[in-house]
């Protein structure tokens, strides 16, 4: 019996793939959706489990840490240590992001091209064909009022009033 094998319990699960993704977040959905659709056979591996709403812990604590790495203490290395959020069950961080999707800031387009001559890869007509596809395939809207917080709410009141474009 293998290290991995005695740290699950002696568990072992055998299957055939032809592709093997480590990792349930949004690089390894998204590669898992497009060789799937290619016909292939794809297998995920998944560090934590599967996490329904109804079965989430409602305290902070238990939340964080049967979902994020080292219950979201987890730094990086160095002089100025950053909060790395990783998220360990189905879904990956994208399970404790909000939903938040944003499409690349033209000036940021502008200066890959101009300044690191990566023109070839954001093509603003390719990249607005992945933007409406990835949009549809993940059913992006902005956010309900039945779901918005008193935060947000009040930020919404405040860019209004101020005349600032924003939506939750």
């Amino acid at each position: 019996m293998g290290l991995f094998d005695r740290l699950r319990g002696g568990w072992v699960y055998e299957d055939d793939a032809d592709y093997v993704i480590v990792g349930t977040g949004a690089g390894g959905a998204t590669a898992g959706k497009v060789l799937a659709e290619a016909g292939h056979d794809v297998l995920f591996l998944e560090e934590g489990p599967r996490l329904k709403t109804k079965d989430r812990p409602r305290d902070a604590i238990g939340a964080l840490s049967g979902s994020m790495r080292q219950a979201a203490t987890q730094t990086t290395a160095g002089p100025v240590p950053i909060p790395v959020l990783q998220g360990v069950c189905v879904g990956g961080s994208t399970a404790m992001n909000s939903g938040i999707i944003w499409r690349m800031p033209e000036d940021v387009r502008e200066d890959w091209i101009t300044n690191h001559g990566l023109a070839s890869l954001v093509d603003e007509g390719e990249l607005e064909r992945i933007y409406e596809t990835v949009e549809e395939d993940l059913e992006v809207s902005p956010t309900g009022d039945d779901v918005l917080g008193g935060n947000a709410t009040l930020m919404r009141q405040a860019s209004e009033k101020l005349g600032l474009p924003g939506q939750p």
